[in-house]
């Protein structure tokens, strides 16, 4: 092969190669919107605190999104409850958006339940006093509250 064929044969390779990456590249981007277009379909409450569980999809999406879902499981009888409720709806009333809180009424349980769950970890809390629900938001939010900080210093200072 001479020069001139040669080079033709490389420019031609080097268009297929640049037309093929473009196709593929657009092929990916078209999967992606589609498969991230499902999630945004999915709906939300427009409260963040809701007296039932929300499902599987609305609280993956919420936790993809670096928000935090607590579920509250309480029993009517429970005098206890409506303490630790005051405590978690105050937490989600002062950190709005950050958090969505489940309360889901459950029958024959005298115990309480709380599980927090965040893109960092999952917590569960059994029979919680405010200090053990405190720590554990302090643990799962993205944005902790100055409250965390405050702590954090004065364990310092006591050690």
């Amino acid at each position: 092969m001479d020069k001139t064929t040669t080079n033709r044969v490389i420019a031609i390779l080097i268009g297929i190669l640049m037309l093929g990456s473009t196709a593929t590249y657009a092929l990916i981007q078209a999967f992606n919107y589609f498969g991230t277009n499902k999630q945004q379909n999915t709906n939300l409450p427009s409260s963040y605190i809701v007296q039932e569980q929300l499902t599987d999809t609305q609280e993956q999406t919420i936790i993809s999104q670096y928000k935090t879902v607590v579920q509250f499981y309480y029993s009517p009888d429970c005098l206890d409850c409506i303490r630790q409720r005051n405590i978690l709806e105050n937490f989600v009333n002062q950190n709005k958006g950050q958090i969505y809180l489940e309360e889901i009424q459950i029958k024959n349980q005298t115990l309480q339940n709380i599980i927090m769950k965040s893109y960092k970890d999952t917590i569960k809390l059994s029979n919680a006093n405010q200090n053990d629900i405190e720590n554990a938001f302090c643990d799962v939010l993205l944005q902790p509250p100055a409250l965390c900080a405050l702590r954090s210093l004065t364990a310092v200072n006591t050690t």
